[in-house]
């Protein structure tokens, strides 16, 4: 198991990002067409090796830095096999590991959750194990991977929380949110917030259930835009199939927004968070329940009025199925979310659906080749640049977990009797503005703008023009 750069897949040339803006590019000179393996513009920029130090298992998201890189941890892997903190470029080039997690009281173990960039630029994130008795930290670190800091070490007493569940947040009030997998009254799972130095440290609301599985990770805060915590429970609740609740950053006014059925009309057992989307609606994922028993994707309002299954998942004809994280907003107004699984190789599947569940569609399908990623666990990022970003937990062959995108625009372009037809290709709702010129150096003049309603959109250039050059950036939805 080699970690060579060169034996990840190529990352075709068509196009490049320029001051923020998605472009595509081509030379018109021989009008032949090269045809991506699937429409979604599937990319896998970094893949994970076993060998040489490298991380294992992606169980959560990347996240985008204030310097445009993207940033995220592995749970397993590194030189002490406690995973690590890791940073690469949006084209998967200058891939780095930031930190080493390992064994003792001056380190972390294990990562399940990603990391944070706080409003003061350091890495924030919370490790289930390590620290001084091995009950798990928070830490942080800088964006090059020194200083690193041990912000909180969590103890096994009572009310005080222990074994972070997944990621820290930061609030609108500057400080720090998370779960704990047990600690709290009566030795429950918690909800604990802190100051980014570790002072103000106070748990905010104790679960009647502690999670006694130690291998799996479950859901992660966000707070709402009306600045109050949201999540979801696994097995809490009035019926014990889950929950979907909210509490204020103090701990008052706690409120379960939605019981799970777990049955043919609803879903039951969330392992993700929920995901709000710009209108304020709120969006999630169950791992069982609905029609065919094998997950749901669901909405409602942050008061928890207007409660819909959205999709239930089937695992026939090819269709993925078990989905952990929530869906995110992306391109167009859509959006897309992951499957765990699929019937078939049960590898994993990227889709995209509108708002109110129409238009449900596969994107990509993760393959077992021996190079791809597979299980994607961990939500997907919208980035600043309109591009989709993923991991995967698992991969095939030599690869244990990847980093992946989906690019928003793809150009080719094919002759016809009365001209070259420009094809601009990527994801439904975007609209993009299309250049041309004649010379080199270039002089860029516009010469259409097109709206991508299915997917695919084309142009005619019949001006005549012998050899041009073409470019298209992503316009503002």
């Amino acid at each position: 198991m080699n970690p060579n750069p060169s034996s990840r897949p190529a990352h075709p040339p068509p196009w490049l990002f320029l001051a923020g803006l998605v472009i595509g590019r081509l030379i018109l000179a021989a009008a032949t067409e090269a045809r991506a393996a699937d429409p979604s513009g599937y990319q896998q920029l970094h893949a994970f090796y076993r060998s040489a130090g490298d991380g294992e298992y992606l169980y959560d998201a990347v996240i985008e830095g204030k310097d445009g890189r993207l940033y995220g941890t592995t749970l397993n892997g590194g030189l002490d096999d406690g995973g690590l903190v890791f940073a690469l470029n949006k084209d998967g080039s200058g891939y780095v590991v930031l930190h080493n997690f390992g064994y003792g009281t001056t380190n972390g173990q294990s990562p399940w959750g990603t990391v944070i960039q706080g409003s003061d630029h350091r890495l924030y994130g919370a490790a289930r194990h390590g620290g001084t008795v091995d009950a798990g930290i928070v830490f942080s670190l800088t964006t090059n991977g020194t200083d690193f800091t041990i912000v909180r070490n969590f103890t096994t007493n009572q009310n005080d929380g222990a074994y972070p569940l997944n990621n820290v947040i930061e609030g609108q009030d500057g400080r720090l949110y998370g779960r704990t997998i047990s600690g709290g009254t009566n030795d429950g799972n918690s909800i604990f917030g802190l100051n980014r130095d570790g002072t103000g440290y106070v748990l905010l609301h104790s679960f009647d259930s502690t999670i006694s599985d130690y291998f799996d990770s479950f859901s992660g805060l966000i707070e709402g835009s009306d600045g109050m915590l949201y999540g979801t429970t696994y097995e809490d609740g009035a019926l014990g199939n889950g929950s979907i609740f909210r509490l204020n950053k103090d701990g008052s006014n706690f409120q379960t927004l939605h019981d799970f059925g777990d049955n043919a009309a609803d879903g039951g057992f969330p392992f993700g968070t929920i995901y709000e989307t710009s209108e304020g609606v709120l969006y999630g994922t169950t791992s069982e329940g609905g029609t065919f028993d094998w997950g749901t994707l669901f909405r409602l309002n942050r008061d928890g009025t207007g409660y819909s299954v959205l999709r239930h998942f089937n695992p026939v004809n090819g269709e993925g199925y078990l989905p952990v994280a929530p869906p995110v907003e992306g391109p167009g107004g859509l959006l897309f979310g992951t499957t765990y699984f699929n019937e078939g190789d049960d590898t994993g599947t990227i889709y995209s659906v509108r708002k109110d569940g129409s238009g449900f569609r596969f994107l990509y399908t993760f393959q077992d080749n021996g190079t791809d990623g597979v299980e994607p666990n961990g939500p997907l990022l919208f980035g600043s640049d309109g591009t989709l970003y993923g991991t995967t937990f698992n991969g095939s062959g030599p690869v244990y977990g990847s980093i992946f995108r989906l690019k928003p625009l793809v150009l080719r372009s094919r002759k016809s009797p009365v001209g070259v037809i420009i094809q601009c290709e990527g994801f439904a709702g975007l609209r993009y503005a299309l250049e041309a010129t004649d010379t080199l150096p270039p002089q860029w003049q516009e010469v259409a703008t097109v709206t991508n309603l299915t997917g695919t959109v084309e142009w005619l250039d019949d001006t005549g023009a012998v050899k041009r050059f073409y470019r298209a950036r992503v316009l503002s939805p």
